[in-house]
């Protein structure tokens, strides 16, 4: 029998030998080899002599031991981080718009009368209150007559204050602005004029105030 050498050192030395082991035959000269080994262990290795096949088969079945505890410590290393994924999701409302006559509305007006230009018919609506919003536009219809006794000439104007808005007569007056405030109600009032009312009877005029969006 041949004597070797048996070491016992720490798991790094013992698989820095493993890696030696696979590189170089082990039973051609395993005493130099393990010699050599030993440079990697600590001082506590104990040298003893020991048959060299049983050193043989110890060290080859350490070895197989140590590189699969390796390879499984290399198939439990975490994967790669998955990538994010992500969804939006969109919120939608609006404000719906609100646009009220808040008071004067279906009025009816009592005319003055005066012989003036072949009888003239004079009469002003009380406060008309527009409550909306939005910016809201507005426009007179054209002045429609009763069944009166004969045709007049007639006007009509939308005032606001002391300003004139809009004025219609045998037509639609044009579209304008209310110039409002969002929310706060505005008064209005609709002042006609009818003239040529020379015939004896009853007159009736009647007027729409349209509020556009």
């Amino acid at each position: 029998m041949s004597p070797f050498v048996h070491w016992v050192a720490p798991q790094s030395s013992l698989l820095s030998f493993c890696l030696f082991s696979h590189l170089i035959p082990l039973p051609l000269d395993c005493t130099q080899l393990a010699l050599r080994s030993l440079s990697f262990a600590s001082k506590d290795v104990k040298i003893e002599e020991i048959d060299s096949s049983i050193l043989q088969m110890n060290f080859k079945r350490l070895c197989l031991s140590l590189v699969a505890v390796q390879a499984i410590g290399l198939g439990l290393m975490p994967a790669a981080a998955l990538a994010d994924i992500t969804d939006t999701t969109t919120f939608t409302g609006t404000v719906p718009g609100s646009c009220t006559y808040a008071s004067g509305t279906s009025q009816t007006v009592a005319m003055s009368y005066s012989a003036d230009d072949e009888g003239t018919f004079t009469g002003v609506s009380a406060n008309i209150g527009i409550n909306c919003n939005f910016a809201a536009s507005v426009s007179l219809g054209a002045v429609t007559a009763g069944s009166n006794p004969t045709t007049t000439t007639n006007t009509a104007t939308l005032k606001k204050g002391s300003s004139t808005l809009a004025t219609s007569g045998e037509g639609a007056s044009s579209t304008v602005s209310l110039d409002n405030t969002n929310g706060a109600t505005e008064n209005v009032t609709i002042e006609l004029t009818s003239t040529g009312a020379s015939v004896v009877g009853a007159y009736s005029y009647t007027v729409v105030l349209t509020t556009l969006s």
